[in-house]
């Protein structure tokens, strides 16, 4: 038996999937939200003809350029030891897209030069990434500074169900790094 309707809905279709890729090219990708930036102390500032300054130009090319895919975290170097070497990383929220990701980190990129000009460490916070450079290594060392405060402002709706889901999840949290440990 042959469909009656088969070239009514298979035009249907080609006119829905045009339409919907025609509207997905309109809409465009929210810009990155700013939310903080710390310079570093007056102590770390550079002249605008060092090579510290010629290895961060190159070292935020390299951080605002290497965003592939399922790439939401980068570190780099450039430049050999002090005093000129220049080191970085992104780390992009895990929710959002690589090309959100890529978008931030070129903004931050920009933006940290311009907020902090002539330091030598620096870190912006965007909702979507964060950027830091610095003139000395930090890969794989754990600093409890610089800290940045920044509260919900929302309300929520409920607030048992939110404490009991937050409660579970910590408590699963807890198990598994125990079982994992080398206390077990």
């Amino acid at each position: 038996m042959v469909f009656p309707y088969k070239d009514i809905v298979s035009k249907a279709s080609v006119v829905l999937i045009t339409s919907l890729w025609l509207l997905s090219l309109s809409i465009e990708a929210a810009p990155p939200v700013y939310l903080f930036h710390i310079c570093g102390s007056n102590t770390t500032i550079y002249s605008p003809n060092s090579t510290f300054k010629s290895n961060l130009n190159l070292l935020l090319s390299n951080l605002s350029s290497n965003n592939t895919p399922n790439n939401l975290f980068y570190n780099a170097t450039t430049g050999r030891g002090p005093p000129g070497a220049a080191y970085g990383l992104f780390l992009c929220r895990g929710d959002v897209t690589i090309n959100a990701c890529h978008d931030c980190v070129v903004n931050a990129s920009q933006e940290i030069v311009q907020r902090c000009t002539t330091h030598k460490v620096a870190y912006i916070w965007y909702d979507q990434c964060m950027l830091h450079y610095d003139n000395r290594s930090f890969f794989g060392t754990m600093e409890g500074s610089p800290k940045v405060y920044m509260w919900n402002t929302k309300n929520i709706t409920e607030q048992d169900r939110f404490t009991q889901v937050l409660g579970d999840t910590m408590d699963g949290f807890a198990t598994r790094a125990f079982e994992r440990s080398i206390f077990k």
